[in-house]
């Protein structure tokens, strides 16, 4: 009988070569595209016995990038940041420039776009992470820092900001309600707020507006 020491030597042997041929595809991997290589990595976690992903941490990514209908043809097939992009960048106070998004591969790029858009960054703690690796891997640099505002104006549920009315007037549109601004989802608020930042007019913001159900055209004066 080997007994227990025999056992554990054994064990200790396949462990190696598991490992030693994990490096092995590994080395292949390195290029593939960041989707591909967490799938992989998560298999592996099970296969090698290292420990699940903190995945109790972590909501699910969605099955589809979470593109509003007019950004569906705007962001030209995530050519452009598209806006839950930008909320998750601005949550964990990240700046990327549009030339290091569009290094990035396509399927990367979807899967950025499929982390939930939530305010609370210990619920999906693993978009910055996902950003840092695909940055170092596929553009050699990492997103800058900023610090994130305290109170961004869109969660103030008693004002609307001033360049929503400014970006309603250039389209003659209705000024939006305190009403109507406080039913809206948090991440629509952002996204009108992003799209009214700038004085001229956004070609996103009407768009916007009539998929939230607020495009009204603005009374003439009698």
């Amino acid at each position: 009988m080997c007994g227990a020491p025999g056992r554990a030597a054994g064990a200790r042997r396949r462990a190696a070569r598991r490992v030693l041929l994990t490096r092995k595809v590994l080395k292949y991997l390195k290029r593939a595209p960041f989707a591909v290589v967490q799938l992989f990595v998560r298999l592996l976690h099970g296969w090698i016995r290292i420990g699940p992903l903190r995945e109790d941490n972590a909501m699910a990514l969605t099955e589809a990038p979470l593109l509003f209908h007019y950004e569906v043809e705007s962001s030209e097939d995530l050519t452009f940041i598209p806006m839950c992009v930008r909320f998750n960048l601005d949550r964990f106070g990240l700046r990327i420039s549009l030339a290091q998004w569009q290094l990035l591969p396509y399927e990367d790029r979807r899967l950025l776009a499929r982390f939930p858009v939530d305010e609370d960054t210990e619920i999906e703690p693993n978009f910055d992470h996902a950003l840092f690796e695909m940055l170092r891997t596929h553009a050699n640099v990492e997103p800058e820092w900023f610090a994130p505002e305290e109170a961004p104006a869109w969660r103030d549920l008693n004002a609307v900001p001033g360049g929503i009315a400014n970006q309603a007037a250039l389209a003659n549109l209705r000024a939006l309600a305190v009403e109507d601004w406080a039913r809206l989802a948090p991440f629509q608020r952002y996204v009108l707020t992003k799209l009214a930042r700038k004085p001229e007019a956004n070609h996103d913001f009407v768009p916007a507006m009539q998929e939230f159900g607020l495009a009204a055209p603005r009374q003439a004066a009698s």
